[in-house]
């Protein structure tokens, strides 16, 4: 986000997202960043959650799980980067993860 155009002075950065973690995880970290510094992390699992989509393995083992991200931190740039991720370490077919109703505000 490039806040030059919008001349809008600020010291703090307010980010919501949802972090939904899919399939098999097995203590990879999911992880939300803020031009560089760590607003969230969490070792996720597989067991964790329940089956709502994906890989239905019919048993536990591919179960979903929704994070709801809120964090507020101090920011005064005129550009933000924010990074959205994961260590994932197996094909998306077995383990992946998508975000949702990602709102940034300054103030």
């Amino acid at each position: 986000l490039d806040a030059t155009a919008w001349s809008i002075t600020h010291s703090e950065a307010w980010v919501e997202l949802g972090y939904a973690k899919l399939d098999s995880w097995d203590g990879e970290t999911a992880y939300v960043e803020l031009d560089g510094v760590e607003l969230w992390s969490e070792e996720l699992w597989y067991y964790d959650g329940a089956e709502v989509c994906g890989w239905d393995r019919g048993w536990e083992g591919s179960y979903d799980e929704l994070h709801e991200i809120s964090e507020i931190t101090s920011h005064s740039s005129d550009a933000l980067e924010l990074v959205v991720g994961s260590e994932l370490n197996q094909d998306a077919s077995d383990e992946s993860f998508g975000v949702d109703d990602v709102a940034i505000w300054v103030r």
